[in-house]
């Protein structure tokens, strides 16, 4: 599927406040033509079901950017069937800023090479969770380097300032690197998304469509092991109730999108925020569909119960493992009863119970990785997504593995959730895990009961019955057809 690219001079302001002609411009990369990526900015990773997202850091980016009278296009190469359409793209580009990961530097960094060798006097500015944990690599197929939080930095850098906070760069030849966060202290001094610069009808999550993205707060408090938001975006910060609502409001009466993801860290973290947002969209009678990442220890009734209402359909938690031991070292600061529970409450309420996994940390072993794979099927939980533990650059279980000389590899193409292990794990090998995660999905989304349940769910809809064949059709070919070697 091909974006719908605007017209350069129905995106051009001819403003006579303009900073400059030439365009700033914000993209993805393409992916790889063997598999597609999803890009978030804390979290970039192969995609593992039938589901395109849109650029919401790219548009927050472009927002403030073009709120300062710059002039601004925005390329989704995630759609776009190859590097050199986003190349034609792009017209008299003076910087080019663009999303990557550290999985997909291999990928990312040889895009860039040739858009140097195509645009030699365009700035590079790259953002996202490579770019924080890869800051030295990056910095040499590009000109700038942005720490954590994006649009700050990146505002200042286009402006010329010098010695901006967050901010790595050359400087007479050599590296200056900047590691000092640059975050937006009061969230509803951004503007909203400007959604205007895409085609937002061409996005989808797995069961929503079109689908948005939507910060309600960002930053998280807990201190998760193998988790980049630590270093990406610690501080916890919130948006007003009001502001939030102006911005879901404009997302169904603008731009006709009735169904999104608050992608908060977790939106559950305060209750009495969740309640209000919950209790201003159907005072608002916004009639949305929306879904939430929660802790499971933030779980409660009465919330659920408000969410359920405001139009909540799915709730996704990190609940990694069902052993204790696994628990504790991953420091998710959470029980097993705990999780339990949520799933009884969540449900209970009518919200549906997407969990998350994360199989082969330093203590798992072949065992508990079962025990946690039959407890899913047990709970009834709706969807599951299981992956590979991977220490990342700049987490704390990446330190503790290097300084115990247990990283075996730091070829970032292999640092990815659906991979093999990049350290030396005790007890369990690259076939071992293989066979295991093939062993999870084909135990969950290939039993009676779950085909039982979702035919029971969505037997009214062909269209929701078609999407439910889609995801499983995209989960058999990326984990059940597959060879272990």
């Amino acid at each position: 599927m091909k974006m719908q690219q605007k017209d350069c001079e129905s995106i051009i302001n001819y403003d006579n406040n303009i900073k400059s002609w030439k365009m700033i411009y914000l993209l993805n990369p393409p992916p790889p033509q063997q598999f597609k990526i999803s890009r978030i900015g804390r979290c970039i990773t192969k995609t593992k079901a039938d589901y395109v997202y849109p650029p919401t850091e790219l548009l927050y980016i472009a927002a403030l950017l073009r709120k300062h009278k710059f002039d601004i296009g925005v390329v989704d190469g995630a759609l776009l069937d190859s590097a050199e359409e986003v190349f034609k793209s792009l017209h008299n580009p003076e910087f080019v800023i663009i999303i990557v990961g550290i999985f997909s530097y291999t990928y990312d960094a040889q895009f860039m090479r040739h858009l140097k060798t195509l645009f030699p006097s365009t700035k590079i500015i790259v953002f996202g969770q490579g770019a924080s944990f890869l800051t030295d690599f990056y910095l040499d197929v590009c000109d700038y380097v942005i720490y954590g939080e994006p649009e700050q930095a990146i505002l200042q850098a286009v402006n010329g300032e010098k010695n901006v906070k967050g901010v790595s760069c050359w400087d007479n030849g050599s590296k200056v690197i900047n590691k000092t966060p640059n975050y937006i202290e009061n969230l509803d001094d951004l503007p909203h998304p400007a959604r205007d610069l895409i085609d937002n009808s061409v996005y989808r999550h797995a069961f929503l469509r079109p689908y948005a993205m939507v910060y309600s707060s960002r930053g998280c408090p807990y201190v998760c092991n193998f988790c980049t938001t630590k270093s990406y975006s610690p501080k916890f910060r919130k948006r007003s109730v009001e502001n939030v609502i102006e911005e879901l409001t404009e997302l169904k009466e603008k731009f006709g999108v009735q169904s999104f993801g608050f992608i908060d860290d977790t939106f559950l973290l305060s209750k009495k925020r969740a309640t209000d947002i919950s209790e201003a969209m159907i005072s608002q009678k916004l009639n949305m569909t929306w879904i939430a990442l929660g802790r499971v220890d933030c779980m409660d009734a009465d919330v659920l119960r408000a969410m359920k209402a405001a139009g909540c359909k799915t709730i996704l938690y990190g609940m990694e493992s069902f052993d204790q031991k696994v628990l504790d070292y991953m420091k998710k600061d959470c029980t097993v009863e705990q999780i339990e529970n949520a799933v009884h409450e969540t449900k209970k309420a009518g919200i549906e119970v997407h969990g998350f996994f994360n199989f082969g940390s330093r203590v798992d072993t072949v065992e508990s990785i079962k025990h946690t794979i039959h407890k899913t099927e047990k709970l009834g939980l709706d969807y599951a997504s299981f992956n590979v533990f991977v220490p990342y650059p700049g987490t704390d279980s990446y330190d503790e593995l290097k300084k115990d000389n247990l990283i075996l590899t730091e070829e970032w193409t292999r640092y990815d959730q659906s991979g093999g292990f990049v350290f030396k794990h005790p007890t369990i090998s690259d076939c071992d895990m293989a066979k295991l995660i093939k062993y999870a999905y084909f135990r969950f989304y290939f039993n009676k009961n779950f085909i039982f349940r979702r035919l029971k769910k969505d037997f009214t809809s062909f269209t929701l019955l078609k999407r439910d064949f889609q995801n499983m059709f995209k989960i058999a070919n990326n984990y059940l057809l597959k060879s272990d070697a």
